[in-house]
């Protein structure tokens, strides 16, 4: 079937609450009550389209054409969302978001939906993720937690101004520094910590190693500058062989960890070592388990490995989300016109060993990367006592510091660290918008800015819209694909961190006393802990208030008056006899996604059965509920009964926790 294109693009992704079925071979009997309702569906199992406005290419005629077809082609409602994504029929002058002309036409669509008897939805913001705009000022954006360090030698009074850590935006300490002109810089204070340096601790960048690349020697300033805004390029080497870079002290080092950065996704390759510089022994592979939104920068703990020579090859880019969550192979994007493709190239941002004990991965545990919760395959290896920070070394500085930056102290004999710990920007910003609707994420770990952010968003379509909110617009759909990564601790944190050290005061940056937060010590302080925190009062201050918040407008957050499926009008189901349908549902938990394997019957997410390797019957949407954008991808295999499926959580087959293949 092919759709006239009007100057709107119905996207062609339909959310229903019922789905597309195949046809029986043979007729229904008259009294099968479900067999009737796929072949005449009510209003309620309908499907809805995602409706796209494109980059401002919007006109009341296409969309008066949009809806009639709708409406004669059996669609129940729509989802109405403004995007800069996408293609379709360019118009002059273009209607842009938030403009009077824009809540006009917002306002004519749901007219007309209204005299259809269409169900419209509107999206959260513009784009469809997540909840942002240009209302949002920096007080109210999402925030992560950053720090500085200073070292001090005790047995003395020490009065001086610590570092301001980065106040730049970006994911993780530095990263990002130097974007845009105009970016905003947003920094404030939350703690000052001090602890004493552990006896183990020998910085490598002291040591003085000599720095070689498989393209010659060079100057390896920029990878132990313990900042992520500068690099160093390593080139494969024009005669082929594996491209590495090499760190050869005067005397054996002892590692425990290594942070790994990269410009883009970590690479695929291997941290090696070595006594004599030509027989080598692997400590580690990279980029290690991981989600599929791969990672710029990673610590890598094992035990302690004392060699003269430390290599880090790599073998190719880093894993796309392909790869991650399908084991399909990324195709290299192509290189750009008037770009001679040579032979490729690694921008490395850091590359530091440490002596001293680290948590493995602390940027996915803390919250700074993504796991998908797989915390348990990270393990941080044990190490002597002389390599940790001992609990009682850590001392609360924080009320000694004026406002700044000024630390007054009186500092017991030994070496120490100081930890000044504050929070900026992460610069996450609604997306794909066009600039119009282009703004800051709302901080979604506080009720007072989410309920600042719905105002923003919502008032105005009530005072365009009128009564027609909440009767014609009766659902608001939070997409929820946004990296909604925050770290941040201010005024109602309750304990204190050095998050990269194994054995801190236990800190998690939590807000809500609601939020129940156990410190598994056997994980270090580091472990599910953080996430889950993040994730419970994401759930308190965010989630718990845009549902109250809709409902006092009369509509309702997409997903709580019935579940939701979406899929692609590209990916047609397959053809199954609806009595097989029928006689498997039962078999089916209506409240998870899952689909059915034709020959052995399990239950799976995957488009095949990796145990029949057939194709999988994707079942009405009707009984599922497909939570899209949630942590369920990559292959897993249950240790008790061996069932593999994608749930990361359980297993179905014998409820037990999952572990990773």
């Amino acid at each position: 079937m092919r759709i006239h294109r009007t100057s709107i693009l119905v996207a062609m992704l339909l959310i229903s609450p019922l789905g597309v079925v195949a046809q029986s071979a043979a007729a229904p009997a008259p009294n099968d009550a479900l067999a009737q309702g796929f072949l005449t569906p009510p209003d309620s199992a309908k499907p809805r389209a995602w409706w796209h406005w494109t980059n401002g290419n919007v006109t009341e005629s296409g969309i008066t054409k949009d809806l009639q077809w709708m409406q004669r082609a059996g669609i129940g409602g729509f989802q109405l969302v403004d995007v800069a994504q996408g293609n379709g029929q360019v118009v002059e002058p273009k209607i842009n978001f938030g403009t009077e002309e824009w809540y006009h036409a917002v306002l004519h669509s749901a007219q007309l939906a209204k005299q259809l008897d269409l169900e419209m939805s509107i999206f959260s913001c513009a784009g469809w993720s997540e909840a942002g705009g240009p209302w949002v000022t920096p007080e109210m954006a999402m925030k992560g937690l950053v720090w500085s360090e200073t070292d001090v030698e005790g047995g003395k009074a020490f009065a001086g101004k610590l570092a301001e850590p980065p106040s730049n935006e970006g994911s993780v300490r530095d990263s990002g520094a130097g974007g845009t002109p105009g970016d905003p810089h947003f920094y404030r204070d939350s703690a000052v910590v001090a602890y004493r340096t552990p006896q183990a601790e020998t910085s490598m960048a002291s040591q003085k190693p000599t720095v070689t690349t498989s393209s010659g020697p060079i100057d390896g300033a920029a990878l132990m500058d313990d900042s992520l805004t500068t690099a160093v390029t390593i080139a494969q080497p024009k005669e082929g062989g594996p491209t590495w870079l090499q760190y050869e002290f005067a005397t054996p080092f002892t590692a425990r960890a290594m942070s790994l950065g990269s410009r883009g996704l970590i690479p695929v390759g291997k941290i090696l070592a070595s006594d004599d510089g030509s027989t080598w022994r692997e400590i580690l592979a990279t980029p290690g388990p991981q989600g599929y939104h791969g990672a710029q920068i990673r610590t890598f703990a094992f035990p302690a490995v004392t060699a003269k020579y430390f290599r880090v090859e790599f073998d190719r880019r880093g894993l796309g989300p392909a790869e991650v969550i399908h084991g399909e192979e990324d195709t290299p994007p192509p290189p750009r016109a008037g770009i001679a493709a040579g032979p490729p190239s690694y921008a490395i941002s850091e590359a530091i060993f440490y002596s001293d004990a680290r948590v493995n991965r602390w940027e996915d545990k803390g919250a700074f990367g993504s796991l998908m919760d797989v915390y348990d395959v990270v393990p941080t290896p044990d190490a002597p006592s002389s390599a940790e920070i001992a609990r009682g070394d850590i001392l609360d500085l924080t009320s000694k510091m004026d406002k700044d930056g000024t630390l007054h102290w009186d500092a017991p004999a030994g070496h120490w660290t100081i930890l000044r710990m504050g929070y900026s920007l992460t610069g996450a910003r609604n997306r794909p918008s066009v600039p119009a609707g282009s703004g800051l994420e709302v901080d979604k770990l506080s009720s007072k800015y989410v309920q600042q952010y719905f105002a923003g968003y919502m008032n105005p379509m009530k005072a365009h819209l009128g009564d027609l909110i909440g009767s014609t617009v009766q659902d608001e759909v939070e997409s929820m694909m946004v990296d909604l990564v925050e770290k941040r601790v201010d005024g109602r944190q309750q304990r204190i961190s050095t998050v990269h050290r194994p054995q801190p005061v236990a800190f998690i940056p939590y807000r809500e006393e609601a939020c129940a937060i156990l410190i598994d010590e056997l994980r270090g302080v580091l472990g599910v802990d953080a996430q889950s925190a993040v994730n419970c009062s994401i759930q308190i201050a965010y989630t718990g208030e845009i549902y109250p918040l809709s409902a006092k407008f009369g509509i309702c957050t997409a997903g709580c008056k019935r579940p939701l499926a979406q899929f692609s009008w590209s990916n047609p189901y397959r053809p199954y006899p609806l009595s097989v349908i029928k006689a498997r549902y039962s078999q089916l938990n209506s409240a998870r996604s899952s689909y059915l394997c034709g020959e052995c019957e399990c239950k799976w997410i995957l488009r095949r059965c990796l145990r029949s390797k057939r194709e999988i019957i994707r079942l009405p949407a009707h009984y599922l509920q497909l939570t899209f954008g949630f942590a369920r991808y990559g292959t897993h295999v249950c240790s008790l009964c061996g069932c593999q499926c994608c749930e990361l959580w359980h297993c179905r087959g014998c409820s037990s926790q999952r572990s990773e293949s």
